[in-house]
């Protein structure tokens, strides 16, 4: 099985479980054959996400510095290729998974030839995940005022901004409390609305 797909099935089953399929028409029988398949495009996209973070000539630096320190004598499998001088698939598991960001030096690999992987298989990622997910931020704005809560209508235009949207009565009230010097008595500004001081 390709890498790729090795991984999304990890991801996908650490999401919904082992699930059960109709071999006949490949499709998942125990949850909603649509779900699974939208749980498996975003475990591909994770490791898409993740193959275009990583700093690949630094990870192959790490994992040569690794295999010449570890086991430069060792032979190669006969059935594959060297990647690069030599440096095998254990090598390349450890420098992706060190943590210390000086995977190039051979000193690091001496004092510790194995990255820690402890603290991790414990975690139930996904479930980790779905409660950070409640409190993420959209990239763009909301389309409503984050002021009074109003959507934008032919009456009303709301305007986004760094990390917020105000509308044109919110701007229009702004401006009311400023040229008012601070005096929210006016009956026409909101008691909750004061200038900073």
């Amino acid at each position: 099985m390709p890498n790729s797909l090795a991984a999304e099935e990890v991801l996908t089953q650490q999401v919904v479980g082992v699930q059960q399929f109709d071999g006949a028409r490949g499709r998942c029988v125990s949850m909603p054959d649509d779900l699974y398949t939208d749980v498996r495009a975003a475990a591909r996209a994770i490791l898409h996400t993740t193959a275009a973070a990583i700093d690949w000539p630094r990870l192959l630096q790490g994992a040569a510095m690794r295999h010449d320190v570890l086991h430069p004598d060792q032979e190669q499998h006969p059935d594959r290729p060297a990647l690069s001088e030599g440096v095998c698939g254990s090598c390349l598991k450890h420098a992706l998974l060190s943590e210390t960001g000086n995977e190039g030096s051979p000193y690091h690999w001496q004092q510790t030839p194995d990255s820690p992987t402890d603290g991790h298989e414990g975690v139930d990622w996904p479930a980790v995940v779905a409660q950070g997910v409640r409190h993420r931020r959209d990239t763009e704005s909301p389309a409503y005022c984050q002021w009074c809560g109003k959507q934008p209508s032919e009456h009303l235009t709301v305007v986004r901004g760094p990390g917020t949207t105000i509308c044109s009565d919110c701007v229009d009230l702004a401006r009311a409390v400023i040229d008012s010097d601070g005096d929210t008595r006016r009956p026409d500004v909101p008691d909750h609305i004061a200038p900073l001081s």
